[in-house]
């Protein structure tokens, strides 16, 4: 049996991976694809495959769902969708005509019964997991448990992409150590997901130490890399788990790494094993400055005292800090804003990640939001950016340049008022950050001509994005 994965942007995708990892280990074929238009209807002409299949976030989905209408307008090949968006918004994806069946919550499995099933031309309608369409009827199958040990799974298969050369000769290698986050920041669809198990008590899985260091060893050795960077939303909540991870990896791979923490669980003997391990760099969540936004708007329950002490135990270790910052969120003003830059400024944040807040529907701060916010529309990006929060976007696109230019904030807040400036120093403020990243991970001269490539990619994007009536939740005909 023969899958086809089609993905909007190239990038080395961890699921992807895991489920053509399982389902080539079962002795089926697996490809991926990131072209469009004709290209990737000589591609599927090609393969011929069985199944298409994608994994589907909340951003890309209309793109991805035109995508596979215009494939069924040529080809009678069952599409699958799975991923975040199809996972949370199950009625949504499932009512489209492209769409033959999707996949909620981990895939290994109910894609393996569902391969095996057509292999073998075996029922497909009780499938764990499963929606899909059978002589006019919808079935809505039950979910699975979550998959327990993840060391029985097998290592992602790095193979798939190995055909395109961007993806060959990169220098980062991305691993995951395990999987779920025990924290409930209103602001994030890990809340949803819990909700949809049940608040499963091992929602939290963790991959033994031997395992992922043996993996990364086989990576690193058989593909070549310089750098490590995890991909978990938290590594390492577990002390004696990080003890053994920092003997195990500095003695075996030895090889500068990133990771993604919070203030709130770094103290000082943490910090002292990631710098041991060789950590070079955290990604850590400030989100708002604004101490009381940030607790009680988006449950972050990180206090300024936590994110001061962090940071400089941080700094003492050498270890930079790569900062996420939320803006436009609900009750979030102005001048909360800017509390948000002022606070990576005091704590030298090295470079940041800046996102504006998009209240997809049933996240908790959409539930349990302030008064005035609408709790039933799905907001568009461009709407969002656009209406409700337009002046605190246009701080958010000039946060890169005021953190590492502090003397100059106060001229970079009268630019937002000049409109037509914005995004020549949205693309400035990018590439700064960028070119941090790029200095905080130790990287050389290969990241250079990635720069040239992302200032096309924005510019393609800037220009896209100035369409009215994005919203991934909209019914295009």
């Amino acid at each position: 049996m023969k899958l086809f994965f089609i993905q909007n942007d190239l990038f080395e995708h961890l699921g992807i991976m895991h489920l053509s990892a399982i389902l080539k280990s079962h002795g089926h074929q697996c490809l991926v694809s990131v072209a469009k238009g004709r290209r990737l209807f000589k591609e599927i002409q090609q393969a011929a495959p069985d199944i298409i299949a994608s994994s589907v976030t909340s951003l890309d989905y209309r793109v991805l769902l035109d995508q596979v209408k215009l494939i069924k307008n040529c080809f009678n090949i069952p599409v699958i969708f799975g991923g975040p968006h199809p996972t949370l918004y199950p009625d949504e994806v499932i009512k489209h005509e492209a769409v033959d069946m999707l996949c909620r919550g981990e895939g290994e499995g109910a894609l393996l019964e569902l391969a095996e099933a057509i292999e073998y031309k075996r029922d497909i309608a009780n499938i764990g997991n499963l929606w899909l369409k059978l002589d006019g009827k919808l079935i809505c199958n039950p979910l699975r448990p979550l998959i327990e040990d993840l060391d029985l799974l097998p290592f992602p298969d790095r193979e798939l992409y190995f055909r395109f050369a961007s993806v060959r000769n990169l220098k980062i290698r991305r691993f995951m150590a395990g999987r779920g986050c025990p924290y409930n920041c209103s602001f994030c669809t890990n809340n949803m997901m819990k909700e949809m198990y049940g608040m499963p008590a091992h929602f939290v899985r963790q991959r033994s130490v031997k395992k992922l260091v043996e993996e990364i060893h086989l990576v690193i050795h058989g593909y070549g890399g310089t750098l490590v960077s995890f991909s978990d939303d938290i590594l390492a909540l577990d002390t004696p788990w990080l003890q053994e991870f920092t003997e195990r990896y500095s003695r075996q791979i030895n090889l500068p790494f990133t990771c993604n923490t919070r203030f709130d669980v770094l103290n000082d003997k943490r910090i002292r094993l990631l710098k041991q391990a060789g950590c070079v760099a955290v990604r850590v969540g400030i989100e708002s400055g604004n101490e009381m936004l940030r607790n009680k708007i988006l449950n972050k329950q990180v206090s300024d005292v936590q994110i001061l002490d962090s940071a400089r135990l941080l700094k003492q270790a050498g270890i930079k800090i790569i900062t996420y910052n939320l803006f436009g969120f609900p009750g979030e003003g102005f001048s909360d804003a800017l509390e948000t830059i002022r606070l990576n400024i005091r704590i030298q944040t090295h470079a940041s990640i800046n996102s504006t807040f998009i209240p997809f529907p049933g996240l908790p701060i959409i539930r349990c939001g302030p008064p005035g916010l609408d709790k039933n529309e799905a907001w568009s990006v461009q709407k969002n950016r656009q209406k409700a929060v337009s002046r605190i976007v246009a701080i958010r696109d000039l946060a890169p340049l005021m953190i590492t230019f502090p003397a100059l904030m106060n001229f970079f807040v009268k630019i937002f008022a000049v409109g037509f400036l914005q995004p020549a120093f949205k693309l400035a403020g990018e590439l700064v950050t960028l070119v941090k990243i790029k200095t905080a991970f130790g990287l050389g001269s290969e990241g250079n001509l990635f720069y040239g490539m992302y200032v096309v990619l924005w510019l393609r994007k800037h220009l896209s994005m100035r369409k009215d009536g994005f919203s991934p939740f909209q019914n295009r005909r």
